[in-house]
């Protein structure tokens, strides 16, 4: 955080390559190494304490659709992870687990990885609107 007081933090933001179009990216990097942005990233963090308390007192979903996007680059990184997304799952029957070849990042940015998020998300309006 010392870095971002003197814009530290913004410089080296700029600086991180995107595999979005470069418009696309552009807006993004506006967004994101603005003091607005900054402060959207204080605001996320300092509710993280409470989010996963609640996370943490959730035990089912009963029944509604779940989608679970894992990026295998955070199973190959991350000790617990795979276990942690299998929980995460099996929060509900009615759930798709889906592993795709990419990094965190990538299921944003990058086309296919990100393409799969879709189909995801789309299993899960299809599967409410079905009910």
């Amino acid at each position: 955080m010392l870095g971002d007081r003197f814009g530290l933090g913004r410089v080296g933001a700029a600086a991180v390559p995107s595999h979005l179009p470069v418009e696309a990216a552009d807006e993004v990097r506006a967004v994101t190494t603005s003091a607005h942005g900054a402060r959207n990233m204080r605001d996320d963090a300092s509710m993280l304490h409470q989010v996963f308390g609640q996370a943490q007192a959730l035990t089912t979903l009963d029944g509604r659709p779940l989608a679970v996007v894992t990026a295998s680059g955070s199973l190959h990184d991350t000790v617990g992870w795979a276990a942690a997304q299998d929980v995460l799952a099996a929060l509900s029957d009615d759930h798709l687990h889906t592993v795709v070849q990419s990094s965190h990042t990538g299921l944003l940015e990058d086309r296919a990885p990100a393409a799969e998020a879709v189909k995801s998300i789309t299993w899960v309006v299809d599967a409410v609107r079905a009910r």
